[in-house]
């Protein structure tokens, strides 16, 4: 089963130190935006049923144009695989039609009471925690954000 996801996030600006030098930190937010929005996925996917949703890998991550300031970064995420643990994702940025960024990404799925029972109240906690903020997301609840389809021009 594929899941296709859009959406627009605020721009990850590239940054730059006070000497002009690329300020390398700013730059991975290009990748730390792919990776909430495929969180995001996973959770929804498997209805909130566990905690934390975090990335394990980050293959094939390819920088294209930057994203400058007032620039809106699209994110377009993909699962290839989903598993009761976890999710394989492709991920691309665009800006304005332009790659910015594109990555494989697997994020692990747990409840942090699988290692250690006696987080079972934080998990419960952090599960309601991710639920609000989701509400907060898609306040209508009616899923995953999804671009609008194109509707045909009648003249």
């Amino acid at each position: 089963m594929k899941t296709r996801w859009h959406g627009v996030f605020p721009a990850a600006t590239t940054q730059f130190r006070s000497d002009q030098s690329l300020d390398l930190d700013g730059t991975k937010r290009h990748l730390e935006a792919l990776v909430q929005a495929a969180a995001w996925l996973l959770h929804l996917h498997h209805g909130f049923a566990k905690s934390v949703a975090v990335l394990k890998e980050a293959r094939n991550v390819k920088y294209g144009q930057f994203v400058a300031p007032g620039d809106a970064l699209i994110v377009d995420v993909q699962c290839i695989k989903y598993t009761d643990t976890g999710a394989t994702f492709k991920a691309t940025g665009t800006v304005a039609g332009v790659t910015a960024v594109t990555a494989r990404l697997e994020l692990a799925y747990f409840n942090l009471a699988d290692k250690q029972p006696n987080m079972i109240d934080i998990d419960r906690r952090l599960i309601e925690h991710n639920r609000v903020r989701w509400a907060l997301i898609d306040p209508q609840g009616s899923g995953a954000p999804k671009t609008p389809e194109p509707k045909p021009l009648t003249i």
